[in-house]
């Protein structure tokens, strides 16, 4: 590609860039509404969790009436 201008050189940049930017927003935003759609369909309420926290949930025993519940430390 061969550009006249200096000016079009820089308007080519400023859109590629542009395009860039747009493309790299859309598919993290895609990426957080598929993760969020996928947590929700198998129910995963908690998103994160560390430390302690795991452990916990780790060693309570089962809920055999289907509720679920979490015990987190403040």
């Amino acid at each position: 590609m061969r550009f006249t201008t200096e000016a079009n050189f820089y308007g080519f940049i400023s859109a590629s860039l542009y395009v860039v930017i747009l493309t790299t927003i859309g598919f993290f935003l895609t990426k957080i509404e598929w993760s969020t759609y996928i947590r929700l369909k198998y129910n995963e309420t908690l998103l994160v969790m560390h430390g302690k926290e795991v452990e916990m949930i780790r060693q309570q025993p089962v809920n055999a009436t289907g509720q679920q519940f979490y015990m987190v430390s403040s």
